[in-house]
């Protein structure tokens, strides 16, 4: 199970005792938080307090490793960006490599499963297929010891997808689908697709782009309301996102496998899943990961792959130093 954040409070005890109050059990499961704030030479916070703090949150109910994202050269000590930019496939993909277990959930910070989540999960491995949950964005959220004690609904927070489920369980639903705040599916699945697309860095769909492979790749997709998550609002407004930029591909820089499928070049945030609706056989991310190698080498050695130098933005033609 995955957990990640960018933030100095992503309130990740919301999460850890509410998951303690539905599973009676979690001694083999293992939760991986993966941490922007541990990322080498971050200069607002000692990684020394804030694994003693996300540890003792932990208390030993489960097994834990926390780590920063593997080395992108889209930020942290190994940018070759100006600035930090968006790079949410480079965060799951580091989960993907250190996970162990059959089932690979993602959750995102800032959030709290509210009850009957972790049986849904549980659902979803016992079945093999892919699980996207439901969410709500709530404001002045308060949980005690797991549990929601009161909050403030706005009415801007819903769930865009809310109106195709059903209180009464799952419903088919195509993968595009995904949001990457709650998910589930099989963990040889998401290897088997090779990760989330790098390629998605900066432009963002990282999640519906790795849903539609892993429905091509044969396992069924399913939404579900009661696999629901409840967001603080606040604490996204909180603090600043990382950049993301709407850009336009130019012809002469699609890949080859979609030259003339784009005459007037992609003019979109979502530029990632038009180039994948035109390869529509496609199950591997423009940007191979190699994510099976990569695990070996983590299990041999603990250690990531560098980014290669002198990196080039595939959607705009320039350097990564330009950005």
């Amino acid at each position: 199970m995955a957990y990640f954040t960018s933030r100095r409070e992503p309130h990740f005890e919301w999460f850890m005792d509410a998951l303690a109050c539905q599973a009676t059990d979690l001694t083999e499961t293992q939760i991986v938080l993966v941490d922007y704030w541990l990322s080498p030479g971050h200069p607002h916070q000692k990684p020394e307090g804030r694994r003693e703090r996300m540890s003792a949150i932990v208390d030993g109910r489960c097994s834990f490793l926390h780590l920063p994202p593997k080395p992108t050269p889209w930020q942290g000590a190994q940018r070759q960006t100006s600035r930090d930019w968006f790079a949410a496939s480079n965060a799951r993909n580091t989960a993907l490599i250190v996970a162990d277990g059959h089932t690979f959930v993602g959750v995102d910070d800032l959030s709290v499963p509210l009850p009957g989540w972790w049986d849904q999960i549980r659902h979803s491995a016992t079945h093999g297929y892919l699980a996207m949950g439901a969410y709500k964005k709530v404001r002045n959220l308060r949980v005690e010891r797991g549990n929601v004690v009161s909050y403030r609904d706005d009415g801007n927070g819903t769930d865009s997808r809310w109106g195709t489920g059903s209180d009464g369980g799952i419903v088919s639903a195509p993968g595009a689908n995904l949001y990457g705040c709650s998910f589930a599916l099989p963990l040889e699945t998401a290897l088997k697709v090779d990760g989330f697309d790098e390629a998605c860095s900066r432009i963002g769909a990282e999640d519906y782009d790795f849903g539609m492979r892993v429905e091509r790749s044969g396992i069924k997709a399913h939404y579900n309301r009661n696999m629901m998550t409840l967001e603080c609002a606040d604490g996204h407004d909180a603090e600043p996102s990382f950049k993301r930029d709407k850009c336009r591909v130019p012809v002469e820089r699609l890949p080859k496998s979609l030259e003339g499928a784009f005459p007037q070049g992609l003019d979109s945030d979502h530029v990632m899943i038009k180039a994948l609706l035109a390869d529509g056989s496609r199950t591997q991310p423009m940007q191979r990961n190699d994510l099976k190698s990569q695990r070996e080498l983590w299990r041999s050695k603990g250690t990531f792959l560098e980014p290669a130098a002198g990196q080039i933005d595939w959607a705009s033609g320039q350097y990564l130093s330009q950005l």
